[in-house]
């Protein structure tokens, strides 16, 4: 998550507690003069902030909970059509929320319009990527096996880019590949150069997943690794073919094999095997510009990054942060 993203997250975090001590006064004004009822509505709508602003505290303070195998992140774990058909049910119940407003003249034209795009947006972003996400195809594969992200011999269980093509990859894009063992973070750069780490799968203690961009378009990860270090990751979700959903639909699915004791089955995990057949055509084929992908090790110790002595390669990681008992890592 870059520095932008977490100025962002910090915004909203102050405007949610800035709001709610404004709309806390407001409501005991209310009560006071005797309107009740516009009180109650204000007091019910800061009883509905106070979790956002739970979860916003334990994003930026990493404070995440240890990950259960099979349990909670509920929709993620739903398969692609369970998740059309619960946006259906969600847009339905939308649209008829919409005509009682109007029927018993509560709606604005604002709200009707922003309910409208949402559904919209629902119909024609959400579900669409959802129904053309691939989790792995074979000229992603071969591009990033050009690229040495991957070894040809290695077996992808997820695949997940914030772009379409090589040649629209923009400054800050991820992309993120999931093997059976680990979990691959390309963080570019520049639109000619990226950076490459790596995480095990094993050493993920927890998970914390929070919609961001857009309409919730994007995905913000926060992994609890097992030495106390915290990492943000943001997808942005904005190509039409690649899916944050799935993506972490499959990553669950991993998570819950690797975690599991002995002799217990996790859901079965489809794996695209080695020594796959070079496509037709890929990006680079067809001009695109070929980037540099440099290999970094994630920092494994205790002193501050802006202690001298430390490798070249520590001092690349972005926004490193000591913070009470862990450290944070934002991509």
């Amino acid at each position: 998550m870059d520095k932008e993203a977490i100025k962002k997250l910090k915004s909203r975090y102050i405007l949610l507690w800035t709001g709610s001590v404004l709309c806390a006064i407001l409501t005991i004004f209310l009560l006071v003069m005797g309107e009740v009822l516009l009180g109650m509505l204000l007091g019910a709508l800061i009883i509905v902030v106070v979790p956002a602003m739970i979860m916003y505290s334990k994003l930026l303070k990493g404070d995440i909970r240890p990950y259960v195998p099979r349990k909670g992140f509920w929709y993620y774990r739903l398969s692609p059509q369970d998740k059309i058909t619960y946006l259906s049910v969600s847009q339905l119940v939308f649209f008829l929320l919409l005509i009682v407003f109007w029927l018993f003249d509560l709606g604005t034209w604002y709200a009707t319009f922003t309910a409208l795009g949402g559904i919209v947006y629902i119909q024609f972003v959400i579900k669409r990527r959802i129904k053309l996400h691939t989790p792995v195809d074979d000229a992603s594969l071969f591009e990033l096996e050009e690229l040495g992200i991957i070894a040809s011999e290695e077996s992808v269980v997820g695949l997940y880019k914030d772009f379409t093509s090589w040649s629209d990859v923009h400054e800050g894009a991820k992309i993120v590949v999931l093997t059976p063992d680990h979990l691959i973070l390309i963080r570019m750069v520049t639109p000619e150069e990226g950076e490459r780490y790596e995480l095990r799968l094993k050493e993920i203690a927890g998970l914390f997943i929070m919609a961001d961009g857009r309409y919730g378009q994007g995905m913000i990860l926060t992994f609890r690794m097992a030495n106390e270090t915290s990492i943000r990751l943001t997808l942005l979700g904005e190509s039409a073919q690649d899916s944050p959903e799935q993506f972490i639909y499959a990553l669950l699915n991993s998570l819950d094999r690797v975690n599991m004791e002995a002799g217990t089955k996790a859901k079965e995990v489809v794996l695209v095997k080695a020594n796959r057949p070079a496509p037709a055509h890929t990006s680079f084929s067809n001009g695109a510009p070929r980037p540099v992908i440099r290999h970094l090790d994630l920092p494994d110790f205790e002193p501050s990054i802006k202690e001298p002595g430390l490798s070249p390669e520590a001092k690349e990681i972005s926004d490193y942060q000591d913070k009470g008992k862990g450290r944070q890592l934002d991509f």
